[in-house]
């Protein structure tokens, strides 16, 4: 009966290192270090929260949601917004972006490297938006694989949030 218990549990304890073997190799577990897979694209926790630190007195006191989550999901979504493009094989320049953050009223944020950084990338976004309109865009977005870091929450792709966020559409406030 002894041998029984030992060969069981050694059984057992295989079992549970071959699923914790799998669950990494499959992606379950984030790195620390990650913020968000985006298609192909990582996005490192490091880049969040720098935009956080440097863009968070950039956000619209009214939004009714952190400036965490608005930062992280504006990542996010520059991040799926390149993939697409990437996919098509669109390049946009820098001076295109930079034209497409200035006609949004978002070029407060070009004051801050970081926030140029980010801005730029969110510019994409706002780029198919204006070449698919609204309905297109949002599915080629939504069909972007995004996983992100448990620690920042969950990837709502109906919406393209960080989940328990709300509408985007003014994040940011119009500061010049």
């Amino acid at each position: 009966v002894a041998g029984d218990v030992m060969t069981m549990r050694r059984r057992l304890g295989a079992a549970a290192v071959a699923v914790a073997l799998v669950s990494v190799a499959s992606g379950c577990a984030s790195s620390p270090s990650t913020a968000a897979t985006v298609g192909n694209t990582t996005v490192t926790m490091k880049s969040v929260d720098d935009a956080v630190e440097h863009c968070s007195k950039f956000i619209n006191p009214s939004s009714e949601i952190t400036p965490r989550q608005i930062i992280s999901s504006t990542v996010i979504r520059g991040a799926a917004a390149q993939e697409v493009l990437d996919k098509r094989g669109a390049k946009l320049s820098d001076a295109e972006r930079d034209h497409i953050v200035a006609r949004n009223g978002m070029t407060a944020l070009t004051s801050d490297q970081v926030c140029h950084t980010m801005v730029r990338n969110f510019a994409g976004l706002l780029h198919l938006l204006d070449l698919e309109g609204e309905k297109q865009a949002k599915a080629d977005l939504s069909a972007v694989g995004v996983k992100v870091n448990p620690r920042l929450g969950s990837w709502d792709a109906g919406n393209l949030v960080v989940q328990d966020s709300s509408s985007l559409s003014q994040p940011f406030s119009k500061i010049s």
